[in-house]
């Protein structure tokens, strides 16, 4: 079978366009070179950059170098030369302003709910992907896997695994644990129960550190998704995992060892296990990991990974800082008191949410000792607006299904007036708009944004009288056909302060139509798991589907074609239950909704560009007719921080689909207080 190796051009092919980080600020000073002396051949290697093919990432061949803290350890024993554990052809990363020095501690605070941010921003978007996307976003390139072939039907998807890949306990990673990975946890209907992505794929061992995938049908975005964060963990630590798993662990002793850890089923006892955020056991393959214990840890500690398979310019063994620390605070308020007394060297999560604040952080930037940037979103509305309409309440249900219903509530929102208080800061403001992909995507939609955005009440009231709620209680409360009062409460889950107040505004506005609206702050978790279980009203969250990738994430975020990550569909969250039970549980979808099912699972396989295009603007049309997501406005600019003394710190984007900040590679960043 003839096949090709992904390319520039054949990634922009895919993509549609991509959009790359705006910063507004620069980095600013040099930093020196490592205490430790080049040897000849990385020497000779120094202008080789990180490039998409096996042949560009093989420049150093002999001595390495290494952390002091490391050497410290090969000297005492503990560790074996740093030439033995690194893979034989390393990634080579080409620092953004110059070679490093070793040593320091990264710190950050958020708040729980932006714990998986913070995660990975420390890197561990390129511990986890077999490709990610280069610095400047223009491609994709190799990471863990050294090469990736994709046949000219895109059926085929052949990677080739960097040879001597080590975990950071020492053990080999090998097409074993891809094995693992697919035969044991991915098709396993137990952990992944319902999931149909996996029908009809076949899984080829062809080495020890080559295999391929084979798709019953064409995958033209395959490779995009592959380097979304987390987009291509095709691998796992059999010899660790295998202990949770009843194909390797005998029945009794299993049961003994779940129900004595607290949990009372074995897929949930795997699943903690498998839980690199709250694991130290876990055996992984990220610049640094972690070493503290448990979910209800408030200080998660990260250490650097003596096997990390990366390696500078000067064949220093990458990353340079020693350690990192994310302290889990109680508020927001918090995080802002330690951002502006200068306690974090690199701030991400957390500080990226609320633009409100950027003049606190900007005015107490020198006091701070750092630099403030900003990126733009590659996401369409500062707060997407879900009406659940397979809400499990008949009477209400009838009401909400309805397209006039949500047009009606869109109408009723004082899109100004929440922009002009939340959304406004100086020259920054923000416009109002519906969900639909963003201006620089090629599959932008004016009139789908900018439909029913008009704070228009007396059309709102009528239409609401149209769809048979004109009677009223003597508080002007709407009374449903069944006589109750039509109440809607409002799920905030509260990552920023800030989201609460918009709910609020939110409530009341549709208050004033004589909708009963109130407003809750919940924890992120338990708002996930009402979401997932259909056990909501309304509730509101960040806006995705800016397609600034056509990936199979932003068919998802259109369509819910695959009922993975219902993020930004949450209003099918009870047409999923009704999916997954095989019509047992849950509410049935419309024909409308059935339709964009349809649509986003032929649109993922077809390789005709046209013939996509053209079932895209069909499920752009569906959205506008039905008005499935209300907006607010756009978003505003993304905040990050960075201390003055750290270096190597590149332009950063903190979407998702570009590893959330991990494509700058924050194991290049590093600490240099002499400048």
């Amino acid at each position: 079978m003839s096949k090709q190796r992904f390319s520039r051009r054949q990634f922009l092919q895919m993509s549609g366009g991509f959009v790359a980080a705006a910063i507004l600020t620069s980095c600013g000073g040099q930093a020196t070179s490592p205490t430790t002396a080049p040897t000849e051949a990385a020497t000779k290697a120094s202008g080789a950059t990180a490039a998409p093919t096996s042949e560009a990432t093989t420049a150093v061949a002999s001595k390495y170098k290494e952390s002091p803290l490391l050497a410290a350890k090969v000297a005492a024993g503990e560790l074996p030369p740093v030439d033995e554990r690194l893979p034989e052809n390393p990634l080579l990363v080409t620092p953004h302003e110059s070679v490093g020095k070793y040593g320091g501690q990264w710190r950050q605070s958020v708040v729980l709910g932006t714990k998986g941010h913070a995660v990975a921003s420390i890197g561990y978007y390129s511990g986890i992907n077999l490709v990610v996307y280069k610095e400047d976003l223009t491609e994709i390139v190799p990471n863990i896997a050294e090469s990736v072939e994709i046949s000219e039907d895109a059926k085929t998807y052949t990677i080739k695994l960097r040879k001597g890949l080590r975990w950071n306990d020492g053990e080999p990673l090998t097409t074993e644990d891809v094995e693992f990975w697919w035969k044991d946890v991915s098709t396993n209907l137990e952990l992944n129960p319902g999931q149909t992505e996996n029908e009809g794929v076949t899984l080829n061992i062809l080495d020890d550190s080559t295999y391929e995938i084979v798709y019953p049908e064409p995958r033209p975005l395959q490779l995009a998704a592959m380097a979304e964060y987390g987009g291509s963990r095709q691998f796992l630590p059999k010899h660790y995992l295998k202990q949770f798993h009843p194909t390797y662990t005998d029945a009794d002793a299993l049961t003994k060892a779940y129900t004595d850890a607290g949990f009372d089923d074995w897929t949930k006892y795997f699943a903690d296990r498998n839980d690199y955020y709250t694991n130290p056991e876990l055996p992984m393959m990220c610049p640094w990991v972690l070493t503290t214990q448990g979910a209800a840890a408030t200080q998660l500690t990260f250490e650097r990974n003596p096997y990390f398979f990366a390696v500078d310019t000067d064949g220093n063994q990458l990353p340079y800082m020693d350690s990192c620390i994310i302290n889990i605070v109680e508020s927001q308020d918090i995080v802002k008191m330690k951002a502006i007394s200068g306690e974090f060297e690199v701030a991400v999560a957390s500080i990226q949410e609320v633009f409100t604040d950027y003049p606190l952080y900007a005015e107490n930037a020198d006091a701070g000792d750092y630099k403030l940037f900003l990126c733009d979103f590659a996401e369409p509305n500062g707060m997407n607006i879900h009406l659940n309409q397979a809400i499990q309440d008949p009477v209400r249900r009838a009401i909400m299904e309805k397209a006039d219903f949500r047009k009606a509530m869109a109408l009723a929102i004082n899109r100004p007036e929440i922009i002009a208080t939340n959304w406004t800061v100086g020259p920054y403001a923000s416009t109002p708009r519906n969900f639909g992909p963003y201006p620089a995507s090629p599959y932008f939609d004016e009139e789908l944004v900018s439909e029913y955005t008009d704070y228009d009440p007396s059309t709102a009231n009528s239409m609401l009288d149209a769809l048979g709620l004109d009677k009223k209680n003597a508080d002007g409360m709407r009374l449903l056909p069944d006589g109750n009062v039509f109440s809607i409460v409002i799920d905030v889950p509260n990552y920023a302060s800030q989201w609460i107040d918009i709910g609020t505004m939110l409530a009341e506005n549709w208050k004033a139509v004589g909708i009963n609206c109130s407003a809750r702050s919940i924890d992120p978790s338990l708002w996930g798991q009402r979401m997932t279980a259909n056990e909501w009203d309304a509730s509101i969250f960040t806006g995705g589907g800016g397609f600034a990738v056509l990936s199979k994430t932003e068919i998802r975020c259109y369509t819910g074609y695959d009922g993975i990550g219902q993020w930004p569909v949450w209003f099918q969250s009870g047409n999923h239950i009704w999916r997954l039970s095989e019509g047992k549980e849950g509410i049935e979808p419309s024909a409308a909704i059935k339709r964009l099912w349809e649509l986003g699972s032929a649109i993922v396989i077809e390789p005709d560009e046209d013939k996509q295009l053209t079932m895209i603007k069909e499920v752009l049309q569906l959205h506008k007719d039905n008005l499935w997501i209300l907006g607010i406005g756009t978003r505003l600019p993304a905040i990050y921080l960075v201390k003055n003394y750290v270096k190597n710190v590149p332009p950063l984007n903190v979407d998702w689909a570009y590893g959330e900040t991990g494509h700058g590679r924050p194991e290049q960043y590093f600490i240099d207080k002499t400048a």
